[in-house]
């Protein structure tokens, strides 16, 4: 699994599993003979979780390993093997691409998809972004694996998702089918700890729920107090300044994660990051019946949505209805030119099946919405005030541009910002 950190285009995060104590060392260069790498990093130690269920029985996973690449140049193709140093025995050569500098604001093509799951359909999900030449960063808004519960799924989920996530940066969020509570200590997000490595803030704090959970992965979560970590953060790519968000950890005013996000959305440079981005599981504006006004999205779109208005949130990506739509830009329920767009994408292929119907009438902020296919998004920032923004439909072996559209970056085009 690879992740960029806070300066994305000169470190990345390595994250691997392993059986063996030795496989600690990861080796990367330039070099594309991956003969003679010129350059070492060595992992944090590996760590193991456990996870007890009544259901699965109980699971102590491989070692995991994280490692950090720093000082790289940007828009450079790099070569890396994992492995032993000491016993010269490594994986096959393998590869990715740094993302350009901050600010930059030549074209950057993001994959957007979220519970995704693992049929074929996903596996289509997934073959498709691999074919796609251009894409330079995948967001995934929750709901990887659906384990829920059943720890070895996230393995197998592991290895679907290598090929892809091995060569280009991979960004997660949190969604419900990662809350997994432990049937025994209580423990929630386990699997989502452990096994990535995110830009953190500062190390993850008590994860103990306000409200029990009823279920391994409840859908209605009353948002608990899984705060920092991995639960959210921000970074950075080229022209776009991105903060993740937790649905499930508690967003009131007064809260960790509401005091750190109203102070995050204050200090983002505009002129150097035009795009201004969220992702997060749960979507605010949803017109299908399924997971229509849960409780926990209704409390966070109350105790945030002034905030990303006031300070021109470009998008904000979400998941959880497993179905597509795509909002005009909105604010308050109601469409105004400089309010935010909002793309619900959790269509990626996962094992559940697509979403009930739609509300009718649709509401007067929905521009497009469609719950018959699986499929991703592709969001391409052209310059600082014009995005591409395509829905890919699978359909057999080929993918089909479904939805598309042009989104205006409004404050953008307001204040000159070119």
């Amino acid at each position: 699994m690879l992740a960029h950190g806070y300066d994305s285009s000169s470190s990345v995060f390595l994250t691997w599993q392993s059986d063996s104590v030795v496989n600690t060392d990861v080796i990367y260069g330039t070099d594309p003979s991956g003969v003679r790498l010129p350059f070492s990093a060595s992992s944090a130690p590996g760590e193991t979780y456990f996870f007890g269920s009544k259901k699965y029985g109980n699971y102590t996973s491989n070692l995991i390993f994280h490692a950090t690449i720093v000082d790289l140049s940007p828009k450079t193709s790099y070569y890396y093997k994992i492995g032993s140093i000491a016993n010269g025995l490594f994986t096959d050569l393998l590869t990715f691409n740094t993302v350009p500098r901050i600010g930059d604001r030549n074209e950057f093509v993001f994959g957007i998809v979220a519970d995704v799951g693992q049929t074929s359909d996903s596996a289509s999900t997934y073959a498709h972004l691999m074919s796609d030449p251009d894409v330079q960063s995948i967001l995934h808004a929750g709901d990887m694996a659906y384990a829920d519960c059943k720890q070895s799924l996230w393995d197998t989920w592991g290895r679907m998702v290598a090929p892809l996530a091995s060569r280009v940066p991979y960004m997660v969020a949190v969604g419900n089918h990662e809350i997994e509570q432990d049937d025994y200590s209580g423990a929630m997000f386990q699997a989502y700890k452990y096994r990535f490595h995110m830009p953190q803030i500062t190390q993850s704090v008590d994860n103990t729920p306000l409200h029990s959970a009823t279920s391994c992965t409840p859908s209605v979560f009353t948002q608990g107090a899984y705060d920092y970590g991995n639960s959210f953060y921000s970074y950075s790519v080229a022209s776009a300044y991105i903060i993740v968000l937790n649905s499930y950890s508690n967003t009131t005013v007064g809260s960790a994660q509401h005091t750190w996000v109203q102070k995050e959305l204050a200090l983002v440079n505009r002129t150097t990051f035009p795009w201004l981005m969220v992702m997060m599981h749960c979507p605010w504006y949803n017109s299908n019946t399924d997971h229509h006004l849960e409780a926990q999205t209704v409390l966070m779109k109350a105790q945030l949505e002034t905030l990303f208005y006031q300070y021109h949130v470009s998008a904000v990506i979400s998941g959880h209805v497993h179905a597509y739509e795509r909002s005009f830009p909105v604010f308050n329920d109601t469409v105004v030119s400089d309010g935010v767009q909002y793309f619900n994408i959790g269509d990626g292929g996962n094992r559940e099946g697509h979403a009930g119907p739609y509300v009718d009438p649709s509401p007067s902020w929905s521009a497009y919405r469609d719950n018959t296919a699986y499929g991703g998004g592709r969001m391409a920032l052209v310059n600082s005030t014009h995005m591409r923004w395509e829905w890919h439909r699978n359909i057999d072996n080929v993918t089909e541009v479904t939805d598309a559209s042009w989104i205006l970056n409004d404050f953008a085009i307001r204040n000159h910002i070119v």
